[in-house]
């Protein structure tokens, strides 16, 4: 779930040690507050805040060590499509252009077929 957050793979060599791995430099950025610095520039402008926090609260929870401590997939969809609904009250609200995108429906798209 970060890799469509951020924009990038789970692990890239290339990069300082610190944030080779996704998924710990991530959470490192969660705990630091600082998440919103990693997030896709061209996504960032365009998820409303309630939405993210749902967004990025799935996605870390996603990351826990034990599985057992991990959403089940059911959980996952349950999540996305509660934060597909905040995204699209906001969207209308801001009476956006249906066209765009969104970060949650391309999140959806791509655990709806894994399902």
């Amino acid at each position: 779930m970060f890799e469509v957050l951020c924009a990038r793979k789970a692990m890239n060599q290339r990069l300082q040690e610190e944030q080779r791995n996704l998924a710990s430099w991530a959470q490192k950025c969660i705990d630091r507050g600082t998440i919103s610095q990693i997030i896709d520039p061209y996504l960032s402008n365009k998820i409303v805040p309630e939405c993210l926090k749902v967004y990025v609260e799935l996605a870390e929870s996603c990351i826990r060590d034990q599985g057992i401590h991990r959403p089940t997939m059911n959980d996952v969809m349950e999540k996305l499509e509660f934060a597909l609904v905040l995204q699209e009250n906001a969207d209308k609200a801001k009476d956006t252009d249906s066209e765009e995108v969104s970060l949650i429906h391309l999140a959806c798209y791509q655990y709806s077929s894994l399902v």
